[in-house]
């Protein structure tokens, strides 16, 4: 059964902040797209359904030319850049905020926030899709459809920040498929950002970007072993399955 990913909005102003609103930056992320969904869009399946969306982040692999030989004359500069082709994204990671009250604490990180968990994503390999629920309140985070997913994979609010990450889209699993979670346990968003640059060390290697989709198995045993070896308290790492 599809999901209609919608949230009522309670009577009070409104005031959307643009540097809020995007995932600010797209540096060292990879292949990874970044779409903050604002009320009642749907979760994207497609490159092109993202680049429709405002504050929209395509991430770009850049590979250094070999330097050419003295005297040799530079290359033509191209009228338009070539655009990569139309695909439908493999993996999903959300960066979910239940909690009014820890966004609020936490409102003047919220732009940082957000480039690390792109960077984070950045990393799974694949055709990823980082999203992030922005719009519905003047903090720029949409408490509540971050709730509604919640409510789905039986996450407490009060047990958030989560990143929930997926090898699906969320209206196609099933429930033999699995969802890793990381539970981040009310800590606050300069700790989560350590978590999440903890996590990414792990995941990187040298340059090298994943061609291939990291399986969820196997990243919760990197992340596993990285909050064992880092001493990363205060968190939860588990793999879940979507509920009936």
């Amino acid at each position: 059964m599809r999901m209609r990913w919608t949230i009522g909005v309670a009577v009070g102003l409104i005031v959307l902040v643009p540097t809020i609103h995007g995932l600010v930056s797209a540096q060292g992320c990879g292949k990874c797209d970044g779409a903050p969904i604002k009320e009642d869009q749907p979760v994207p399946k497609k490159r092109s359904e993202v680049k429709k969306i405002p504050g929209a982040v395509l991430g770009t692999v850049t590979v250094p030319a070999p330097t050419p030989p003295p005297g040799t004359p530079p290359p033509p500069t191209p009228a338009h850049p070539p655009e990569e082709p139309d695909h439908e994204y493999d993996t999903f990671s959300f960066f979910l905020i239940p909690t009014l009250d820890w966004e609020i604490q936490n409102h003047g990180e919220l732009p940082r926030l957000h480039e690390a968990f792109q960077d984070f994503s950045g990393q799974i390999g694949g055709r990823h899709l980082a999203v992030w629920f922005t719009g519905a309140n003047i903090h720029g985070v949409d408490t509540g459809r971050n709730q509604i997913f919640c409510r789905r994979f039986n996450l407490p609010f009060e047990q958030g920040p989560y990143v929930v990450m997926m090898r699906k889209h969320p209206d196609d699993l099933k429930q033999t498929d699995q969802v890793l979670t990381i539970q981040l346990n009310d800590i606050n968003a300069a700790r989560v950002m350590n978590v999440l640059k903890v996590l990414v060390e792990d995941l990187h290697s040298g340059a090298a970007i994943h061609e291939q989709a990291i399986e969820l198995e196997r990243l919760m045993q990197i992340f596993l072993s990285a909050k064992d070896r880092k001493g990363l308290g205060g968190i939860a790492i588990a793999l879940v399955k979507p509920p009936r």
